[in-house]
């Protein structure tokens, strides 16, 4: 077999690999207890679901409870606690966070260590089955799983296929009746996948376009309805799950862009969720490279239908506006010690952004641009 694992997408080729088996529909976390593998299973859930009726049937797992990021040595603490047992199964259920600390624990037994990339699962690898809980961060999905260090201020992502869960359940119940802003977030954090792995230089292919089109057309329906009426049917819940993991699929293949380069180093500096930070600096990166990307804009357009592309940027600022988002940003900035400085060295330091940006950027340029979101949030 041809090892791709280090095969990049150029404009004259590309591959795409997409791992994890989705499995969608009402009610399926329900009956997944039933239908886990026989042998021993480590629950990884969000802290905020401990005694929630939905995790009874799972009460006899062993199970770490998770409260916010993973950071390096919180997870090598966790895995100190699981015991010399081989697991047969990791289920993780939660948001981005939560999956990420069972895919940390998974790469921990694998291999002893979180920083191999590209590597092969070894036999006998514990299955991981995703259970997102909340739409946006593709991890349910993707090759990736970020840890922090509180010393450092720095966020650091391992990657390889091994590291994508085998199932991801997407059940809309964990959506229904969720907080509006948070349903809100999580589509922008999905939105800002599919929309940078779109517009990349070289990176994006045929598979990422279509990826793109079918997650933001059930965005744009999905936050329509959210901000008209402040709440989502079900099936518009398994829409923004579905685009959530498509997001997922196209972060592993094609490269994201300037608005995460700048929106992660920021992160170290607030107290603001991830897509918050993206959010910053969304408008401007859009300003500073919208006239040489009229041909994706087009394209887009014509698959959603109309002016759609516009039509959500729209939605997007009454929604950040309305549900206080915007309000928040600016409580959270305004209390920073963060420089525009600190930000665009973080970011100039990623090469291939130099190369799939879709626009030729410099230092001094992208400071610019970073300085003038600072000051507007």
């Amino acid at each position: 077999m041809v090892n791709l694992a280090r095969a990049y997408n150029t404009q004259s080729q590309y591959t795409h690999f997409m791992p994890t088996r989705l499995w969608s529909g009402a009610d399926l976390f329900s009956r997944l207890w039933k239908d886990l593998a026989p042998g021993p299973t480590l629950l990884v859930a969000d802290a905020h679901f401990n005694g929630d009726p939905r995790m009874n049937p799972y009460s006899d797992l062993r199970t770490i409870w998770v409260n916010g990021e993973p950071a390096v040595r919180q997870v090598q603490s966790l895995c100190g606690s699981i015991g010399s047992e081989a697991l047969q199964t990791i289920l993780a259920v939660g948001g981005g966070s939560t999956i990420d600390t069972a895919k940390a624990i998974r790469a921990r037994i694998m291999f002893g260590d979180f920083d191999v990339k590209d590597a092969e699962a070894p036999l006998g690898a514990p299955t991981l089955i995703a259970v997102p809980t909340l739409p946006g961060s593709g991890s349910e999905t993707s090759r990736f799983f970020v840890l922090s260090d509180p010393d450092t201020r720095a966020k650091r992502a391992r990657r390889g296929w091994c590291y994508a869960p085998d199932l991801a359940v997407l059940d809309p119940d964990w959506l229904t009746g969720a907080p509006p802003r948070a349903l809100l977030l999580g589509a922008f954090d999905a939105f800002c996948h599919l929309w940078e792995t779109f517009i990349c230089k070289n990176e994006r292919s045929p598979v990422t376009d279509m990826l793109a089109a079918t997650g933001i057309a059930n965005i744009a329906q999905a936050m329509r309805e959210l901000l008209d009426t402040g709440t989502l049917s079900q099936k518009s819940c398994s829409a923004l799950q579905l685009a959530s993991a498509l997001g997922g699929y196209a972060i592993s293949n094609v490269r994201v862009g300037m608005i995460h380069a700048l929106g992660e180093p920021l992160s170290a500096y607030v107290t603001l969720a991830h897509p918050e930070t993206l959010w910053v600096f969304y408008s401007h990166v859009r300003a500073h490279y919208d006239d040489v990307i009229q041909d994706r804009i087009t394209l887009l357009n014509n698959a959603l239908g109309g002016q759609a592309l516009s039509q959500l940027d729209q939605l997007w600022a009454r929604g950040f506006r309305e549900l206080g988002v915007d309000a928040r940003i600016r409580d959270a900035l305004g209390a920073s010690d963060v420089t525009a400085d600190a930000l665009v060295n973080a970011a100039m330091r990623d090469t291939v952004l130099l190369k799939e940006h879709p626009k030729d950027i410099t230092w001094d340029g992208v400071h610019d641009l970073t300085a003038r979101a600072l000051r507007a949030a």
